[in-house]
């Protein structure tokens, strides 16, 4: 790699690292490219060397930021067995850290209310990346007898006919592992936003216990579950 290379090659790195965090930070509106390239070191006049146009730049920093806390994720779970996954995500999500963390957060709780306003790529890259988590964690949701070795190691049950893996079979409460794990998700993310709307630390963690809580009773009504 040639020194004119590299020193792009790590612009870019910058720009997109900058992006992330202040479209955690401050939300899609306000991620513009000055501030961005501000927030890098770097001058606007350089920006159309690494991106495109804006939009573009919002999907890398948001893909970015969806994988460098899904890395987070991998980390925290590695050595745990299959079944304790989904609770402990839960668990290191619904947490004060994670409140306070907003530069490093969720990318999903920052953009919510801003995602469905997206331009159609942008709205595809979260969809997919979206419904990649759900099928991931409703595998960790399957009951033994459905569940296959997959690859790395993990157990994993084959997708069903359009890529969704779900349980045949509702659970007691007539919820798939698929519903159960997509529940779970979108109730994390309600609380942590409310978690951190909350001025009080009273309701924060009131806040937070709750959302433990259900997501126990979600993993549960799947079938299995989540101590």
């Amino acid at each position: 790699m040639s020194a004119r290379t590299l020193a792009k090659d790590v612009s870019h790195r910058k720009i997109r690292a900058a992006a992330s965090r202040m479209l955690r930070r401050e939300g899609i509106e306000a991620t513009s490219v000055h501030k961005v390239m501000k927030g890098a070191g770097l001058t606007v006049g350089g920006f159309y060397a690494h991106f495109d146009s804006r939009q573009q730049m919002i999907r890398h920093a948001f893909l970015h930021a969806v994988r460098q806390r899904r890395d987070l994720v991998m980390t925290l779970l590695q050595g745990r067995p299959t079944r304790e996954w989904l609770p402990t995500f839960i668990r290191s999500y619904l947490s004060r850290e994670h409140v306070e963390d907003r530069d490093n957060g969720c990318a999903w709780a920052a953009l919510l209310s801003e995602l469905p306003r997206a331009d159609t790529a942008t709205r595809s890259v979260a969809e997919r990346l979206f419904d990649s988590s759900v099928r991931f964690y409703a595998q960790t949701l399957e009951p033994e007898e459905h569940v296959s070795t997959g690859a790395r190691g993990r157990k994993a049950r084959p997708a069903a006919k359009g890529g969704r893996a779900s349980r045949p079979n509702p659970g007691p409460a007539g919820l798939t592992a698929r519903e159960a794990a997509l529940a779970s998700l979108a109730m994390a993310f309600g609380h942590l936003n409310l978690a951190r709307m909350a001025v009080s630390p009273r309701l924060r963690d009131e806040i937070l216990a709750t959302g433990l809580k259900a997501a126990a009773a979600l993993s549960a009504a799947a079938g299995r579950s989540s101590t």
